[in-house]
């Protein structure tokens, strides 16, 4: 398997989409953090209804709010379909199972590899954000959060774990959907046009899956206690179904013909 994994993060690198989609994040991060000192006055908010002023401890969730936009809508189905979809309309597919490789065994490694680049972006916001709050924005001993107790520094920094958290279960929903539909879809185009328009689509389905669109507001309010636990199991669901039916789906395909 790791050897697969390694295989499968080796052909991700090789490709020019992946490295500019990439630059192009830290790009739009450190953009963030200058958009966040610069040009609000050090506000923002959690959701159009509740504003916040920014500090040294409750600056580092806020990174997500634009970020999550990149990383659903661009990031996640680029690198998805080229994974599980331009790989195999272009023929480059073939040359990895010419080997006597099980299909179970080579789409976990490249839903592994994914989803551990995926955390690591979400550590880098994580990191990024609390040493960007500590150097540049107002210092506070104490903070709030929406609908929340005060917290001291070492609240504020679990409080952004647990945030953070949860915006890696969304992006693994969004990376379950993506595998899905790269699957199912015979063109590149048509896949990316596809999950973009499954994640904005699901809105009209139910207000429920809002965190796809609005991923920061929905997070404070589900830890803020102003909503149910509804998207974790709804997140949770699309990560898991999404991966179970792909692989279901490439074990009954015949990929020779």
């Amino acid at each position: 398997m790791l050897a697969l994994m390694k295989s499968e993060w080796e052909r991700m690198w090789g490709r020019r989409k992946t490295k500019y989609t990439l630059l192009v994040f830290v790009f739009l991060l450190l953009f963030e953090c200058l958009f966040l000192w610069r040009m609000t006055g050090r506000m923002s908010f959690y959701d159009p209804n509740h504003a916040v002023h920014l500090n040294s401890l409750n600056t580092a969730p806020f990174l997500l709010r634009e970020l999550a936009l990149y990383l659903h809508f661009v990031l996640i189905p680029m690198l998805v379909v080229d994974s599980f979809n331009a790989e195999n309309t272009s023929g480059a597919l073939r040359m990895v199972l010419l080997r006597p490789i099980a299909y179970t065994r080579l789409v976990m490694a490249k839903w592994l590899v994914l989803a551990l680049l995926l955390l690591g972006l979400v550590l880098s916001m994580l990191m990024v954000g609390t040493l960007f709050a500590k150097l540049a924005m107002p210092y506070a001993e104490t903070v709030t959060f929406l609908n929340t107790g005060t917290y001291t520094a070492a609240g504020a920094f679990v409080f952004s774990i647990r945030f953070y958290s949860i915006a890696y279960l969304v992006l693994l929903a969004v990376l379950g959907v993506g595998c899905f539909v790269s699957t199912v879809l015979p063109h590149p185009v048509l896949s990316y046009s596809a999950i973009v328009g499954f994640l904005i689509g699901s809105l009209y389905v139910s207000s429920s899956f809002i965190f796809f669109l609005s991923p920061s507001d929905t997070i404070f309010q589900l830890i803020g206690g102003v909503q149910g636990p509804a998207m974790y199991w709804i997140a949770l669901a699309c990560a898991i179904m999404g991966c179970v039916m792909t692989l279901w789906i490439w074990r009954h395909r015949d990929w020779t013909n």
